[in-house]
């Protein structure tokens, strides 16, 4: 394993594991829906299928953009009452700004792929994150960041999921050897923004990560990009007619 991929895994690991983190498929959904007027009937429906068999693509999309907006609230709040339950939380692996920008990109990254169709993404008897799930969560940072390889791969299993495929797919289609080759990609680019940028040389020391602190418009800005990027990607596969496979070599895109 790279050094840079090693990095990148450190801020991953630690971020995933603050309070708050994990986004519970079922009352997430739930929460969303009731605001919606929808009868059990049909959020049962939902909860147990697919959301597009109740709403319409352009519904999903006005809820899709109305959690971007509220996580953009967050990351550049003012107060750190509005940030991580628990209040002041301690994370080894960059500063607090860096470690916020990869938290909130998690858990929207949840929200979103809920709203597209995505089955639960953690194991039911812990607050583990499944394999398909973590290697899901890199795809979804990477689309986020403009990674063209995860994009394409998430679009792709996004296509299937939408088209009402078994829940196995996902476990399926993540156990390939491309998934792995692009989440190392991913990886790999993180950990060399995180090195160039000298954030690295702060792992094993434990920093205070406090959810109001951030460092001006630009994580904002950044932010507001990915999110956007990542539900463009998301709509656009619920939106295609036809499954098309997954090729073998996808060519990565970091810029």
């Amino acid at each position: 394993m790279s050094n840079e991929v090693s990095v990148a895994n450190s801020l991953l690991d630690s971020v995933l594991n603050l309070p708050g983190f994990k986004v519970n498929r079922q009352k997430f959904l739930y929460e969303i829906l009731t605001d919606k007027n929808l009868s059990n009937s049909e959020i049962n429906k939902i909860l147990e299928g697919k959301i597009t068999d109740v709403l319409s693509i352009s519904e999903i999309d006005n809820l899709a953009k109305n959690r971007i907006f509220k996580h953009k609230t967050k990351v550049t709040a003012v107060s750190a009452a509005l940030g991580i339950p628990g209040g002041v939380a301690m994370i080894a692996s960059a500063p607090a700004d860096v470690a916020q920008f990869y938290y909130y990109s998690g858990v929207l990254s949840q929200e979103l792929a809920y709203l597209y169709g995505f089955n639960d993404l953690w194991e039911t008897q812990n607050n583990n994150l499944t394999f398909e799930g973590k290697e899901a969560m890199i795809l979804f940072i990477g689309t986020m960041l403009g990674v063209g390889a995860a994009s394409q791969v998430v679009k792709e299993i996004t296509i299937r999921l939408a088209k009402h495929v078994p829940d196995r797919l996902m476990k399926q289609a993540l156990t390939k050897t491309l998934i792995y080759q692009v989440t190392s990609k991913v990886l790999k680019y993180i950990g060399i923004k995180l090195t160039k940028e000298g954030f690295s040389k702060t792992i094993g020391k434990a920093i205070p990560f406090v959810g109001a602190a951030i460092s001006g418009g630009l994580t904002y800005y950044s932010f507001g990009e990915g999110a956007n990027r990542l539900q463009s990607k998301l709509s656009e596969a619920i939106n295609e007619k036809d499954i098309n496979s997954l090729d073998d070599i996808i060519d990565i895109d970091a810029e």
